[in-house]
């Protein structure tokens, strides 16, 4: 007997194709956290300005309670930092905790290094850098496998998509338009 065929992927090619599917989320996740690390040096301080929003370019009010900020695009390095780890990290830890309760697929917690690398310093917090390189051909076979375990991580990616895009003020990615931050925000195109 031959071996099965579904999407065009034979049954070794769908188990190979979800092992690094498993991996890309995992790193997908981790590059998630764009521009951690960074932030006020012992004893300074940056404040708050008054065009506050959690992100994006227009102005918005911060919940009860929390620190206002500006749009993304008109934070320097230094607040850039201090966002990512006061509302971005915090943000990603949550929702990675809440999602490893369901699958060994993703991490519990994340920090600046499991997006950025170890050498994000050296390079800016620039991004993609390390994260595995993705094919976007590849990434529908994600939600059409018949493993629901790799169906829910990339439903869960999406929404880390959909979160990260409304942290840095963008649109989600919209596959029709090829616009917006999605996948590639993170990862480097795969050859």
């Amino acid at each position: 007997m031959g071996p099965i065929e579904l999407f065009g992927l034979t049954r070794d090619a769908r188990g190979a194709t979800r092992a690094l599917m498993r991996t890309n989320v995992v790193w997908l996740g981790a590059l998630l956290l764009l521009a951690c690390g960074g932030g006020a040096g012992e004893g300074e301080t940056t404040e708050p300005t008054e065009t506050a929003g959690t992100a994006g370019s227009e102005e918005a009010v911060a919940p009860e309670g929390e620190r206002e900020w500006p749009a993304w695009a008109d934070m320097d390095d230094e607040m850039r930092g201090q966002y990512m780890a006061e509302v971005v990290v915090p943000r990603m830890n949550e929702m990675f905790a809440e999602a490893s309760q369901t699958t060994d697929e993703l991490p519990s917690s994340v920090q600046c290094t499991t997006c950025h690398g170890e050498n994000a310093r050296e390079v800016g917090f620039h991004m993609p850098n390390t994260l595995h390189p993705l094919n976007p051909a590849e990434i529908p076979a994600m939600f059409e496998s018949e493993d629901p375990e790799t169906q829910a991580v990339a439903q869960f990616m999406v929404e880390v998509e959909h979160s990260m895009a409304d942290m840095l003020g963008e649109s989600p990615y919209d596959p029709e338009t090829g616009e917006g931050f999605g996948c590639m925000g993170c990862h480097a195109t795969a050859e």
